[in-house]
C-alpha cells in the first residue's frame, strides 16, 4: 500500500483530494462508500470531452463557426471542423485537461 497526503487536485477523479491510496486489487463499493473514497478511473472519455468542449466553444465569438471536435482514439488526434475547413490537433499521450489545453492553444481561443 502506498499513501500520500500531498495531492491537492487529482485529475483522475476531477476534484480536490487530501491524498490517495493505491491498492493492489480493487476495493469493494461498500468500503468506498464507508470511507468516502472515490475510485480513480484510468480511462478518460476523450470523445465526450471533445463533444462538451465543442458545445462550450460554439458559445464564444472566437469559435462560433466550429461544427465539431472529432476525437480519433487510434491516431490520438482531434479534428476541429469549421464552416470553412478543418484543423488536425495531435493529442497523443494527453490527459483530458492537457487535451483541452492543446485544443485551445491550437485553435488560438
Amino acid at each position: 500500500m502506498k499513501i500520500s497526503m500531498t495531492v491537492p487536485m487529482s485529475e483522475k477523479i476531477g476534484r480536490e483530494a487530501w491524498g490517495f491510496i493505491e491498492y493492489e486489487k480493487p476495493i469493494s463499493p461498500v468500503l468506498l462508500d464507508d470511507y468516502e473514497l472515490v475510485a480513480a478511473s484510468d480511462e478518460e472519455d476523450k470523445d465526450k470531452i471533445c463533444k462538451l468542449l465543442c458545445k462550450v466553444l460554439q458559445l464564444t465569438r472566437g469559435a462560433s463557426d466550429l461544427k465539431s471536435l472529432d476525437f480519433n482514439p487510434d491516431a490520438e488526434i482531434v479534428t476541429a471542423v469549421f464552416e470553412g475547413g478543418s484543423r488536425t490537433i495531435n493529442v497523443a499521450c494527453d490527459s483530458g485537461t492537457a487535451m483541452i489545453r492543446d485544443i485551445m492553444n491550437h485553435l488560438e481561443c
